[in-house]
């Protein structure tokens, strides 16, 4: 999907534009998207560590959360 929109972009772009936009917006787009990923990678393993950490509690505990379950 991402990939589909930078190509949308620079074909805009440099349909109605200067070509040194265009040639900006493809330097750009691979450094947005090795951050973009970075922060996706980041917020999901993130979520899965909270979740495995949470359980662990509630098993010691022997209660459960309602906002957990």
């Amino acid at each position: 999907m991402i990939s589909s929109y930078s190509i949308g972009d620079i074909a805009i772009v440099n349909q109605y534009q200067y070509l040194d936009q265009a040639v900006a917006l493809v330097v750009v787009g691979p450094i947005w998207k090795i951050i973009y990923s970075l922060g996706v990678m980041i917020g999901i393993g993130g979520s899965v560590i909270l979740s495995i950490v949470k359980g662990k509690e509630d098993n010691k505990k022997g209660q459960k959360n309602f906002w957990l379950c």
